[in-house]
């Protein structure tokens, strides 16, 4: 699936074939407010659950079905050009890729439910971001096209990249 990502220049400077980005760079810098960890955390389990092993010293990576517009991603200008963001454009294999809709992460990102019943645990409730059947029929938006998907995956190869603006 072609994948559209937003990195830091530093990203690209790595050694070797295999891009990735730090878990300690994911929680610490990019997501500081600790009310996200718990959301973090468990999309990491669900990852591993629907597609295998992670290093636990990597952050997913974060991406967009291409064609995304452009417009609803507003880079700020950063203050210091040597963490200027890079837009790449990735042909990451479909079977590393968990897929979800951002409307619905956001409710999990909150650690707001989707449904509270009988024997509920927000968790178990959460793993209704990936049941698109339940979303459409309680109303969640759940189109997965360009404006509503997004991706994680752990890394890029760098043979992935297909386009880059800087």
């Amino acid at each position: 699936m072609l994948i559209e990502t937003f990195q830091k220049r530093r990203f690209l400077k790595q050694s070797g074939d295999i891009l990735t980005t730090s878990r300690q760079c994911e929680m610490g810098i990019v997501y500081p407010e600790v009310k996200f960890q718990q959301a973090y955390d468990w999309l990491r389990d669900q990852y591993v659950k629907r597609r295998g092993p992670l290093d636990p010293r990597q952050a997913l990576i974060w991406g967009w079905p291409s064609p995304y517009p452009i417009e609803a991603y507003q880079l700020n200008p950063p203050m210091d050009k040597r963490v200027a963001a890079v837009h790449l454009w990735v042909e990451v294999p479909d079977e590393l890729i968990l897929e979800t809709n951002f409307e619905s992460w956001s409710i999990v990102l909150n650690r707001l439910p989707f449904d509270e019943a009988s024997g509920y645990t927000l968790e178990k409730d959460w793993e209704k971001l990936f049941d698109t059947k339940w979303l459409e029929q309680h109303e969640y938006a759940y189109e997965l096209d360009a404006n509503s998907a997004q991706t994680v995956f752990p890394y890029i190869k760098q043979e992935w990249i297909k386009k880059l603006s800087i």
